[in-house]
């Protein structure tokens, strides 16, 4: 009988591994929308609660946070997208015309000169030749793009969708998620717990992060004589939100441009030093600071997951890292307390 019942749960335990594998195969490719519309989720869930105490629906709840959060967070950022771009052009825009003047008129007439001849000198085939070699790459790019385009909508589908389900469904997901734990109760919420912790220390440290590196920049460009540089600041504020590049967005065209256009070294370079010294630490010293405090974790494993996060899953490292690690100190902590006092 005993040699049933092992065998019974050695085959049941197989194939729910099995299956198990399956499923995170289906779902992979939503893991990242799923993990951040459970991370918003979990730092709104107490407007949501206030809110359903007044509506009496979970419902009539999900659907206000919903459009709320489209409201509040996708259409400034729409917005502020496409004045982005609209800016950036322009501001490039203005410089050429500004500078262009400066460019040798014999170096234009030489180069207008060189390429003349060598129109002249392209047959029918080569033109031909060149027309297909050209539009391969670009035709490949195109469908690049349409392709990245169709990804990025169908995963915010995924999000929103994701986002409405966490917040109609979220404590039955919760229980049930935590009923297939086999730790005791209190471990099981300190587990809930410190992920919600964790996830508004995170969340508040990119939203403060972001605070102080557009204020840092803000002075910079005041300091420098930058045109507009509270529109700078507005923008570097925004832009601190990206790994990798940021705010570099912005003061580094800016420092090239006095180098290479305007020829005042003095500016370019000094533009230049401050944004690599001291506009950009502030992310990677700041941001791992706040949320280290806030979840009990040393500022440099912080600061480790924050950059491998980003180097891993992307602009969404920044708060899967800081989690992933919040949830194996808690787990260490477990065990520590099971295993190792025993």
């Amino acid at each position: 009988m005993k040699k049933n019942y092992m065998l019974y749960h050695s085959f049941l335990l197989v194939i729910l591994l099995v299956v198990l594998f399956l499923f995170y195969k289906i779902i992979s490719y939503f893991l990242i929308p799923l993990f951040l519309a459970l991370f918003f989720v979990v730092v709104t869930y107490p407007l949501f609660c206030k809110l359903k105490k007044k509506t009496k629906s979970d419902i009539k709840s999900a659907v206000i946070m919903l459009v709320s959060f489209i409201l509040v967070v996708l259409v400034p950022l729409s917005v502020f997208s496409f004045f982005l771009v609209s800016e950036t052009s322009s501001f490039y825009t203005s410089y050429y015309t500004t500078y262009k003047s400066k460019i040798s008129k014999d170096f234009c007439k030489n180069t207008e000169n060189i390429i003349l001849k060598k129109i002249c000198s392209i047959t029918e085939k080569d033109f031909i030749d060149k027309i297909i070699n050209i539009s391969g790459p670009l035709l490949a790019n195109l469908i690049d793009v349409t392709r990245s385009v169709g990804n990025f909508l169908f995963q915010l589908f995924i999000f929103l969708f994701a986002l409405f389900i966490f917040y109609r469904d979220g404590q039955k997901i919760k229980k049930y998620v935590l009923s297939l734990i086999p730790l005791e109760t209190k471990y099981k919420n300190r587990i809930s717990v410190e992920f919600a912790k964790t996830s508004k220390a995170v969340f508040l440290g990119i939203i403060l992060t972001s605070i102080i590196q557009g204020a840092v920049a803000f002075i910079g460009f005041l300091l420098f004589g930058l045109p507009n540089p509270f529109l700078l600041g507005l923008l570097a504020i925004f832009l601190s939100l990206l790994p990798y590049l940021g705010s570099a967005l912005i003061w580094l065209p800016a420092g090239l441009i006095y180098i290479f256009l305007s020829k005042d070294y003095f500016m370019g370079f000094g533009i230049l030093f401050y944004g690599l010294f001291i506009i950009s630490p502030t992310d990677n010293l700041v941001r791992p600071k706040l949320i280290g405090k806030k979840s009990n974790v040393p500022m440099f494993i912080v600061f480790l997951a924050v950059i491998g996060g980003v180097y891993t899953f992307g602009m969404s490292g920044v708060i899967i890292g800081p989690s992933i690690v919040v949830i194996l100190k808690t787990l260490l902590d477990i065990y520590k307390l099971e295993f190792l006092k025993k």
